[in-house]
């Protein structure tokens, strides 16, 4: 299993019907291609409330494999990519597929709920993430705007560079950024 496990990857993606599924969609075919003889397991969980799900997953398949299939048309990935349709929530399908399947990573995209909102409708992320069988890669969609980037602060210099910059509490609250193998000035004790 090491050896497959350095040689190709097993992803898992659940892919909603909105743009947090094109998210999802979006990084795990980056990410098959990436690796070469990588396998893409493309999971979508309809609602059926119907004593007899079987119309339910027939519909769903009939969206979610031509769907899958225009997408892949004339890439070497579609040999390589199985479509699955579910009628469980979609935390407990995404679990059960990448046990199945022995996904290294199972991608899923996000709506970005937080709070009362969270707590009343759901979310498949927080679901997946208490005891996801590996790791869970969150697709942000292109429309997520609440990243900011972190103001640039560069403290003085301490007087002595071999001691901690104390004088400036700010130091302890911003990050410093190194460049790996280039010359870089030395930080002191307990800075970041």
């Amino acid at each position: 299993n090491a050896a497959k496990k350095s040689a190709s990857l097993t992803i898992v993606a659940g892919i909603s019907a909105d743009h947090t599924g094109e998210a999802a969609w979006q990084r795990a075919v980056a990410l098959a291609r990436d690796v070469p003889d990588s396998h893409l397991h493309v999971l979508h969980a309809v609602q059926s409330f119907e004593e007899d799900p079987t119309r339910a997953l027939e519909e769903g398949e009939r969206r979610l494999k031509p769907w899958v299939e225009e997408r892949l048309e004339g890439d070497p990935l579609a040999e390589r990519c199985t479509v699955h349709v579910g009628v469980r929530p979609p935390a407990d399908e995404l679990r059960q597929l990448a046990v199945d399947a022995r996904a290294d990573y199972i991608v899923v995209g996000t709506h970005h709920k937080g709070g009362i909102r969270r707590l009343v409708e759901g979310s498949v992320v927080h679901d997946l993430l208490k005891d996801a069988p590996c790791s869970v890669l969150v697709a942000m969609p292109d429309d997520f705007d609440s990243r900011q980037a972190s103001p640039r602060i560069e403290p003085a210099p301490p007087k002595n560079a071999a001691e901690p910059n104390i004088a400036n509490p700010h130091v302890y609250r911003y990050r410093r950024s190194l460049r790996v193998n280039q010359p870089q000035s030395t930080v002191g004790v307990g800075q970041v």
